[in-house]
């Protein structure tokens, strides 16, 4: 009888133990073969606030669709966790080339950065994380260029709304735009009229709402564009310069 009773206790825990194997490779199988790889390379635009969005890239695999939600998750510490205000979604046309952008983030420090999944039973599923930087210098990647329109949106004997046109925006928003005009074609003695309330980054559009005022009637000005960036610099975004006259 105690030989029966023995044996039948090792069956008993025999069959637990596989119950347990069992279990730990279902919640094993339930990550298996999953992957999220953000590449270390990414992009950057350097906003009018001096603030930054970051451009992350990577690729998933999730072969049984078992991800509920695909997406990036940042913070200032290493291996960050999902909550409510720390993620962008992933998206992009297949899952081997996806992208997210975070917005608005602090120049000057270091992020960390991996892609993320949340699965149906609602847990998540992590891959390796990337490191980069947000002390950005985009003074000799930043591009732009301005055009002026030839022909004033409103003009009257003293005032006038000149145009122009941003065609091409890239890495940084300026701070400032608007308009350098002088009576001078070598634009000596000239004045600056700068746009107000704009809100967000300058962008590649057209710019006709400065009013100029206080111009003398029937009087030729030569107008350029004129735009400045948070560190100082100035520029005209390119040769662009028109003849204006009053009535």
């Amino acid at each position: 009888m105690r030989n029966l009773m023995k044996g039948l206790l090792i069956c008993v825990i025999t069959l637990m133990a596989v119950s347990c194997s069992k279990e730990d490779n279902l919640n094993a199988n339930q990550f298996a073969k999953k992957s999220f790889v953000t590449k270390k390379a990414t992009d950057f635009f350097v906003n009018r606030d001096g603030s930054v969005n970051v451009t992350v890239n990577g690729g998933f695999q999730d072969p049984r669709g078992e991800g509920e939600e695909r997406g990036f998750v940042y913070g200032e510490s290493s291996n960050p966790l999902v909550n409510l205000n720390n993620t962008i979604v992933a998206a992009g046309p297949i899952q081997e080339n996806v992208f997210g952008v975070f917005r608005n983030i602090a120049k000057g420090k270091v992020y960390y950065v991996r892609g993320y999944f949340r699965l149906k039973n609602g847990s998540y599923f992590y891959g390796k994380e990337i490191v980069f930087n947000t002390n950005i210098d985009a003074s000799k990647t930043r591009k732009l260029s301005m055009e002026m329109l030839a022909k004033p949106h409103w003009v009257s004997s003293t005032e006038m709304t000149p145009q122009l046109d941003v065609t091409e925006l890239e890495k940084e928003s300026p701070k400032e735009i608007g308009f350098e005009y002088s009576v001078n074609k070598d634009f000596s003695n000239s004045k600056k009229a700068l746009a107000k309330d704009i809100k967000g980054n300058i962008r590649v559009t057209k710019y006709a709402t400065l009013v100029i005022k206080g111009l003398t009637a029937k009087t030729t000005y030569y107008f350029r564009p004129y735009a400045e960036y948070n560190d100082g610099t100035v520029t005209n975004g390119g040769k662009s310069v028109v003849e204006l006259t009053t009535k």
